[in-house]
């Protein structure tokens, strides 16, 4: 409520209780309004009068019961010179949020937010809260304004996995629930007139039905106290009704974070391990790795590196890679691919380091799940390398199609060579081309360079420590590491 309007409406009443005559008298020519209050009883006529006035440098002026506005600041001025407006707004990213609830700091308030059975990204259609699978049956997101503030408008940008249904309830804990209703998979933005309620907090619960949720953004036009230290910023995009997209399957997780300490399986977040290692030979007992026919030699070795491997969660990898690539020279670092990098043994959703697919997901089609969690085709990479590779093949000099892998002076050549020739030769539909753009579902290369590449850069120390640790984990090896030599024999 506009305060001036409250101070006023206060007057009247408690001039009616004391038996006063009242009369209005409009606004003086300097711009000062009166209310004139009489007591009938006062012979003397004593008179009481209140005055509510605003300067000749208030921007404010009220006329005739009706208000004009001018702003001169910069930024808007509530009719109440005590108060302030500004507009919230936020897109929430990949990083804001994680499956085990927490806090996040954005743009000016502190939010807080429940456990998930899923979390996810879109980035079409923002945060993915639950899964098909799993769909979240109740969420809250929350903020503290730290004051007391009157809410203007809201705005929230919602939406399910194809053919989900969910519902959402927007409410403060000074005026209870303002607004509720259904979203579905076309994006809804919810958009409330809230007539300047009073809030001291903001809480927006979600729950699905169905499918996967998603929360792209957050508007609020607010006024808030002049002298308050609550500044607000707005980097919200414009948004619109959006088009289906897919079911809210389990594609783009966010998995929790893994505390930092020694790298050791079962402990400090790190996974626990399902094999006891086994040495090379014993692993490829019966294999003639000297035989000459190519497809034989290819047709053995698939079958030996599927028979009895373990299909791995992708949400689950990050707790793996954390051990499969520590550092062989820096024990307790992560050790990223393309550039060296040297990072912290934590998992922080991807702030640190993110997960890199060396044969790209948008490479391989039909059921990705098995193809998709393969820690002999992820690799921890520093987040900015990550994002710069894209989909593209390995070629001998980057372009807007192909990327070379040394970003610094390490040589990572052998390195993604050896892992495309494991990828080809697990999974049958995969090919190795000169021409890896013809078929982009399936084709990786470039062929002839990652052949060449395969000789020029011997396998590491830190390949043979991966190819160990990665066996414990899923129980089979990448046959490339322990005889490059047949890559030749298989691919030449």
């Amino acid at each position: 409520m506009n305060k001036k309007k409250l101070t006023a409406g206060l007057v009247l009443v408690a001039a009616l209780l004391s038996g006063c005559d009242i009369s209005l008298v409009g606004s003086t020519p300097g711009g000062t309004n009166t209310s004139h209050v009489t007591n009938s009883d006062s012979t003397a006529h004593e008179s009481n009068s209140v005055e509510s006035s605003t300067s000749a440098t208030d921007s404010t002026t009220e006329t005739s019961g009706s208000d004009t506005s001018s702003n001169t600041s910069g930024s808007e001025v509530n009719p109440d010179s005590d108060y302030k407006e500004q507009t919230y707004g936020y897109a929430f990213g990949k990083e804001d949020l994680n499956k085990n609830g927490g806090t996040f700091v954005a743009n000016g308030l502190t939010w807080k937010y429940d456990a998930m059975s899923y979390a996810g990204f879109d980035t079409d259609r923002g945060f993915q809260i639950g899964s098909s699978k799993n769909p979240q049956k109740s969420w809250n997101l929350s903020t503290d304004f730290g004051t007391e503030v009157h809410v203007k408008s809201i705005s929230v940008a919602l939406e399910t996995g194809k053919g989900g249904s969910a519902s959402y309830q927007i409410k403060t804990t000074s005026s209870g629930i303002i607004d509720e209703g259904t979203f579905s998979d076309s994006q809804k933005i919810v958009s409330i007139d809230a007539n300047d309620i009073e809030a001291e907090d903001f809480t927006l619960t979600l729950s699905a039905d169905a499918k996967a949720m998603y929360l792209k953004q957050i508007v609020l036009k607010l006024d808030i106290p002049s002298d308050s230290d609550l500044a607000l910023k707005d980097t919200s995009s414009e948004i619109g009704g959006g088009e289906q997209g897919g079911d809210g399957e389990e594609e783009n997780p966010i998995d929790p974070p893994i505390t930092d300490g020694d790298i050791i399986p079962g402990k400090n977040g790190v996974a626990e391990t399902s094999f006891s290692p086994i040495e090379p030979e014993v692993y490829y007992s019966g294999i003639d790795f000297t035989q000459k026919d190519g497809d034989i030699l290819k047709e053995e070795l698939s079958q030996r590196i599927n028979d009895g491997a373990k299909t791995i969660d992708y949400k689950k990898t990050s707790a793996m890679l954390i051990y499969t690539d520590e550092s062989v020279e820096n024990p307790g670092k992560i050790y990223g691919t393309y550039d060296g990098s040297l990072m912290k043994p934590v998992w922080d959703s991807g702030k640190t380091w993110n997960k890199e697919h060396t044969w790209p997901r948008s490479r391989f089609e039909g059921d990705n799940n098995v193809v998709d969690g393969d820690l002999h085709n992820l690799r921890a990479a520093n987040s900015r390398i990550n994002s710069g590779r894209g989909n593209k093949y390995f070629d001998e000099k980057g372009s807007e199609e192909s990327y070379y892998p040394n970003e610094a002076e390490e040589d990572f050549r052998g390195d993604v060579a050896r892992i495309c020739f494991y990828m080809a030769t697990r999974y049958t539909d995969l090919r190795l081309s000169e021409r890896p753009n013809e078929n982009l579902s399936v084709s990786m290369g470039k062929l002839s360079t990652l052949l060449r590449w395969n000789e020029e850069d011997p396998v590491s120390k830190f390949e043979e420590q991966r190819n160990d640790r990665i066996y414990c984990y899923q129980g089979n090896r990448n046959p490339f590491i322990d005889h490059p030599e047949i890559a030749d024999t298989i691919f030449a």
